[in-house]
């Protein structure tokens, strides 16, 4: 289960966009990728949302791009099969239908056999990323590591109060000063535990307390005070028990921790890949691309 998180993650931090190349004008080369897998050029259209609708970046379209190229390298295929597979995947977590698919396609500007060689891209790109950082040495997190996590990013858990509530019904021979000085003295003596029915206890955190409730986080367990008066009866609330404020203990949070931490390893990973296929690129800019202005390129309106 950790692992199937870990490469969903994955594949989150390499911002997969898939994106369209039929395009009738070329307004602008941004860049020439020159590798022995073939020579791509890209250009400023291809900049632009795909079909995951997200805005893009020069440097996504370039890491994209090389990561498909050293794909090519290792020989790493997908079938029309395995496309077909992975769409239908998708379509039934959306819970779209085939049709459905087809139309959201055509919004964005794609045939569903664009649409679908798109998709082969992303499984290209999931696949090599995948082997070019899933060491299992490398992502190893140790009891240190998770303690000093610990220790740094303390979490508080809230104060949780555990009370009944009951009624005092009056007792309609007596006066409303009888029966409030009847039930002082249940009160006052305990005996009020066992002369009304308490409802079954409910746990309450400090801030589900409304305002004129307040006062129950200043009694002591086992109190019982007066919640609400009506005519004929009076509503009380007992605190059962009473869990301070308390820091989450580290063996509630032992296994989220070691998550992120991996989590953090692989998202390091992943930028260690890219920038490596940066560097041992032989690229053309055609144009100043700053690397570090991570703004998508505005999409022009062509009217």
């Amino acid at each position: 289960m950790q692992m199937k998180k870990l490469l969903a993650f994955l594949i989150l931090c390499f911002s997969i966009n898939l994106f369209s190349k039929e395009l009738e004008l070329v307004d602008e080369t941004l860049m020439t990728i020159y590798h022995p897998e073939g020579n791509v050029l890209i250009i400023k259209s291809d900049i632009k949302s795909g079909l995951t609708g997200a805005p893009r970046t020069p440097r996504d379209l370039l890491v994209e791009e090389l990561a498909i190229l050293d794909s090519k390298k290792l020989k790493i295929e997908v079938s029309d099969q395995d496309v077909e597979k992975y769409l239908n995947q998708l379509q039934k977590q959306a819970g779209y239908t085939k049709k459905q698919i087809e139309m959201s396609f055509k919004e964005l500007g794609y045939t569903i056999e664009s649409g679908k060689e798109e998709l082969r891209r992303a499984q290209m790109i999931q696949e090599i990323t995948t082997y070019r950082t899933r060491s299992q040495k490398q992502l190893i997190v140790t009891p240190e590591a998770i303690y000093n996590y610990y220790i740094a990013h303390p979490i508080k858990q809230e104060a949780v109060y555990k009370i009944a509530q009951g009624i005092f019904n009056f007792n309609p021979k007596k006066s409303k000063e009888e029966n409030l000085k009847a039930l002082d003295k249940l009160i006052k003596s305990g005996d009020i535990n066992y002369a009304i029915l308490w409802d079954e206890p409910i746990e309450l955190k400090e801030s589900e307390f409304s305002k004129n409730q307040k006062f129950i986080t200043t009694m002591e367990e086992s109190a019982v005070a007066k919640l609400k008066t009506t005519e004929n009866s009076i509503v009380l609330v007992k605190l059962v028990k009473k869990f301070p404020e308390a820091f989450v203990p580290l063996e509630e949070r032992e296994e989220e921790i070691e998550m992120q931490l991996k989590m953090k390893k692989v998202k390091e990973l992943v930028n260690e890949y890219q920038e490596k296929l940066i560097k041992d690129a032989k690229i053309n800019y055609h144009t100043h691309i700053d690397f570090l202005d991570q703004q998508p390129l505005q999409e022009e309106n062509p009217f």
